[in-house]
């Protein structure tokens, strides 16, 4: 029965209409190498911490980590609106999700850094939600691999594929979700996951990602009426 299942499945991703899901085939492959970086470096591997005197002026807050950790649903929402029902959009989605990210692994490798900004004696309280929720991510995060911010990069590619979409092309749907980019962004830094550097160091990959993936695709002459 789980190889009828699996031979379903596979047919349906080769319909022609739903070939452009192959492209999810990226985040196995991606969260693979990200997990060789990040675990099996070789012993001796220097860092370089990333640090700019706006961190210090950032205080800690761990309400935050509510917009760090919608950074996933975020995504994974565009990503299943746009798969099902604005498939262009998808594919460019991916193109720059890949591009991206790609680019990001490659400064990780040649280029290695890590952030020391985490507070040293913090210790929530069992009663604290958001305290504990960055206790533990803190637990099975770690502090290498963060220049250029995947976060930025992320929350920044649900916007434009948000303004290429028919239904959340509207100001009003634009105010909401670069609201929730920007916030996602800052999210990283009070939490003290990253520095300032790290989301200046993703602003020129974010504008590449939009310039190859997205206004190419505009310009190619799709038109869409807003919902």
């Amino acid at each position: 029965m789980q190889s009828c299942f699996w031979e379903e499945l596979k047919d349906e991703v080769m319909k022609p209409e739903n070939r452009h899901f192959k492209l999810l085939l990226f985040w196995p492959v991606y969260l693979a190498v990200f997990f060789l970086i990040e675990r099996l470096r070789p012993a001796g591997t220097v860092y370089t911490p990333m640090h700019c005197g706006l961190d210090d002026l950032i205080p800690f807050c761990e309400f935050f980590i509510v917009f760090y950790l919608f950074w996933f649903f975020f995504m994974a929402a565009m990503l299943v609106y746009a798969g099902f029902f604005e498939t262009k959009t998808f594919t460019r989605l991916m193109h720059y999700f890949i591009l991206t990210f790609a680019v990001a692994v490659i400064c990780y490798l040649v280029f290695p850094n890590c952030q020391e900004l985490r507070p040293a004696d913090f210790d929530p309280h069992w009663w604290d939600p958001f305290g504990m929720l960055t206790k533990f991510i803190y637990s099975i995060d770690t502090t290498t691999n963060v220049c250029p911010s995947e976060h930025v990069i992320g929350a920044f590619g649900v916007v434009f594929a948000a303004r290429d979409t028919k239904r959340f092309s509207s100001a009003k749907w634009t105010v909401f979700i670069v609201a929730q980019a920007v916030l996602i962004s800052l999210s990283i830094l009070f939490v003290k996951q990253h520095s300032a550097v790290d989301v200046l160091a993703a602003v020129p990959v974010c504008f590449a990602g939009w310039l190859f993936c997205f206004r190419r695709g505009r310009k190619s002459g799709q038109k869409h009426e807003r919902l």
